[in-house]
């Protein structure tokens, strides 16, 4: 379908098609699982972004993911698919208490708007990445102490074809 047709669709006829493709190649998709699908279109391309806000990968776990992006591109007759953290689509609920003592050791209520976590469980320690548009850090969460350490922090630099893409609401 090209991205004309495609811009006259309602949003969320937009997120049907990228679901029906997505699970084209992974038939157990479930766009539920995620916390954030965003739209986004320019000139030649429609890009549909699936999101979890936080991902918790248990210490055996050997399936993950935590995105999913389908974009339509004008050039192709088929969509193309990406996705981050691995094959599948495991649910493992992360802890609210896991997730607060690591926001009380870093000093933030709140995760910010536009940031993403992924938790990995390890035998002695959670391994937290956070990462947004601009910047990305690596965390460490000692399970006896509880406490945080920071292990990486980096600015990124933003994606210059993003910035010519805008969310459809």
């Amino acid at each position: 379908m090209k991205v004309s047709e495609l811009l006259k669709l309602k949003r969320q006829q937009i997120i049907q098609l990228a679901v029906e493709a997505v699970k084209k190649y992974e038939a157990d998709f479930r766009p539920e699982f995620f916390d954030s699908v965003k739209v986004l279109s320019g000139n030649k391309r429609v890009v549909v972004s699936f999101r979890k806000k936080i991902e918790f990968i248990p210490l055996l776990a050997k399936k993950s993911i935590s995105s999913v992006v389908v974009c339509f591109d004008e050039s192709t007759e088929n969509s193309s698919i990406t996705t981050s953290k691995g094959n599948g689509f495991g649910n493992a609920e992360v802890s609210e208490k896991l997730v607060n003592s690591i926001k009380k050791e870093l000093g933030i209520k709140e995760i910010p708007e536009e940031e993403f976590w992924t938790i990995k469980e390890e035998a002695l320690k959670y391994k937290i990445e956070a990462l947004s548009y601009l910047t990305e850090a690596w965390f460490e969460l000692d399970k006896i102490t509880g406490k945080v350490s920071e292990k990486f922090h980096t600015d990124l630099v933003p994606n210059p074809f993003e910035s010519k893409l805008k969310e459809l609401k």
